[in-house]
């Protein structure tokens, strides 16, 4: 009887239909993170991949787990707020909710299937480019330096010795 107890309690303890991860982080269908999105005022979502700028949900912040920019962003995350959770991949998504709910963070969702599962399901993706450059007169470079306090110019032309 008692081995059966003992049995049926680490079932239990490893059922995961609840939704709740065993690490504290709750992990979510794509559907429920699109509702969740929809629903929850301030949600934070963060993408935890170095491939961001490839694609990603809208309005999802980048802090890459892999060179330390997620954990320079978590002393000035609001520990209060919701966040959603994902990568392109399940381990770095799994390692970026783990270290939010060990900073004290509880509420807290992983996106199941990750960034492949939102693409796959139709949702809408932000892709971020980067404009290259263009080239604009003299005038139109004076009007731009008045108008944008703060602009960095950096002269890229190579040196002339006459």
């Amino acid at each position: 009887m008692a081995q059966a107890l003992v049995l049926s309690l680490f079932v239990s303890a490893c059922d995961s239909d609840s939704g709740e991860g065993t690490a504290g982080f709750s992990e979510i269908s794509v559907e429920d993170a699109a509702q969740l999105i929809t629903d929850t005022p301030g949600l934070v979502i963060i993408d935890v991949s170095p491939l961001y700028d490839a694609g990603h949900i809208p309005g999802a912040v980048n802090y890459p787990v892999g060179d330390g920019s997620l954990d320079a962003a978590i002393p000035m995350l609001d520990s209060n707020a919701t966040y959603l959770v994902y990568c392109h991949g399940d381990a770095p998504a799994i390692e970026g909710a783990q270290k939010l709910v060990d900073a004290g963070f509880e509420n807290v969702y992983r996106l199941l299937g990750n960034y492949g599962a939102w693409v796959d399901a139709g949702y809408d993706v932000e892709v971020t480019t980067t404009p290259s450059y263009m080239d604009i007169s003299v005038e139109d470079a004076a009007q731009l330096i008045a108008d944008t306090p703060g602009l960095v110019i950096i002269d890229v032309s190579p040196v002339f010795d006459d």
